[in-house]
């Protein structure tokens, strides 16, 4: 009787110890999934919401210890214009994640009705026949010359001239507090094969261009030094002629020119 007794102390015991475990496991299974990402878009809206309701079907249920950011990144790839920049296991049975919406910048032709939207590093955003920027209804920077080759998601790297055209811009829009007030459209020229006779035209919006020849080298200076003269001008003087950006060896070299001879020869 004594051991019957201890046996049925035993079972009890188990079953509490038991049922106590399976309380504990489920306290750490996921239940919430919070995506924090300031969209500028209004299309943007409807895509975040699309994006945390996928992250929280991929975590719900599963166990915080066990789980990863596996499954977040494969999603955020499906939606281009986000970048995942953090992700973080909240104790007990949170994921909190931080994302950035990117900004549409470039507007690479296409055909003739088509454009290849990137963002400013060279990601490739979406392809569509307008290069309207989805966020504020003004025309992306429109460039010619260079044919894109990408995934939408990836950076656009089919060709030399697009790692220096990036930088460039980069840095340009450094220097003025952001490139489309300033810029509407590129060229890439080439006029031979050779990449030090390559040439990136520069369409300011008040009408003077700039040329930047031989572009992969000093690819910053030269852009300051263009900037440097862009500014320096009179507003009639920005309204027509040119800036010519080359280099001697030791650095950038910049002069404004009160006719485009470039576009004469053509």
């Amino acid at each position: 009787m004594q051991k019957k007794n201890v046996l049925i102390i035993i079972l009890t015991a188990l079953v509490f110890l038991s049922a106590a475990c399976l309380g504990v496991v489920s306290v750490f299974r996921i239940n919430f999934v919070e995506v924090n990402a300031p969209v500028v878009s209004t299309e943007a809206q409807a895509e975040a919401a699309e994006l945390q309701k996928q992250l929280y079907e991929a975590y719900e249920g599963e166990n915080i210890f066990s789980m990863d950011e596996s499954a977040a990144t494969e999603i955020f790839e499906q939606f281009p214009y986000f970048k995942m920049t953090s992700f973080e296991k909240v104790y007990p049975n949170r994921i909190v994640i931080q994302a950035t919406e990117d900004v549409e910048l470039f507007a690479f032709k296409n055909g003739e009705n088509s454009f290849y939207v990137l963002g400013a590093d060279g990601t490739l955003l979406s392809e569509r026949d307008s290069a309207i920027n989805r966020s504020d209804g003004a025309s992306n920077i429109v460039v010619t010359g260079v044919e894109i080759q990408a995934n939408k998601g990836e950076i656009a790297s089919n060709d030399e001239c697009l790692a220096w055209l990036f930088e460039f811009c980069q840095k340009t829009s450094d220097l003025l507090g952001g490139i489309r007030k300033n810029v509407t459209a590129i060229e890439v020229l080439r006029p031979t094969s050779s990449a030090t006779e390559m040439m990136f035209k520069i369409h300011f919006k008040e009408g003077v261009v700039g040329y930047i020849h031989n572009p992969g080298a000093y690819t910053n200076e030269k852009a300051e030094e263009l900037i440097q003269v862009y500014l320096s001008l009179s507003d009639s003087q920005r309204l027509r002629g040119m800036i010519g950006v080359t280099d001697n060896g030791d650095g950038a070299i910049g002069q404004y020119a009160k006719d485009d001879i470039f576009s004469e020869q053509n």
